[in-house]
């Protein structure tokens, strides 16, 4: 009836290390096309607001390889303020959103400087096949 298609939420946990990376996030599977239709990332320490040493997030379609760096949307994260257990909310640009069958889905993390960063929790926003970001 709703030809498999349903939105689920995927929580992910993770401790970043100390420099930029890309953080795989997940893999579509084989006869699978994944729209991600939005994302929160939640900090479990509070990070004071700096334009010197702060966080940036954002999602990366990163393709079949797993390498690739296409960005999906804007950022969360940067200078202002981060409370501790209060999500910074991404944005997906319409038309970014899909994964197709093989390609990865990376976290961009980009640190500036030395901010005190604890463990951080994405929370996406997936359809099983093309949502309203596709």
């Amino acid at each position: 009836m709703f030809g498999g298609y349903h939105r689920r939420t995927i929580p992910i946990v993770f401790t970043p290390p100390a420099a930029d990376t890309r953080v795989p996030l997940l893999v579509v599977p084989t006869g699978h096309t994944y729209t991600i239709e939005g994302w929160e990332i939640i900090s479990d320490v509070d990070i004071s607001a700096s334009t010197a040493n702060y966080v940036e997030t954002a999602l990366e379609n990163a393709g079949a390889s797993g390498t690739a760096q296409t960005l999906m949307g804007g950022t969360a994260g940067g200078t202002p303020a981060w409370s501790k257990n209060v999500s910074k909310a991404g944005t997906i640009t319409a038309g970014a959103g899909d994964l197709t069958e093989g390609q990865y889905l990376n976290l961009k993390y980009d640190i500036t400087g030395t901010p005190t960063v604890g463990r951080f929790t994405l929370l996406l926003q997936v359809v099983d096949g093309i949502g309203a970001k596709a």
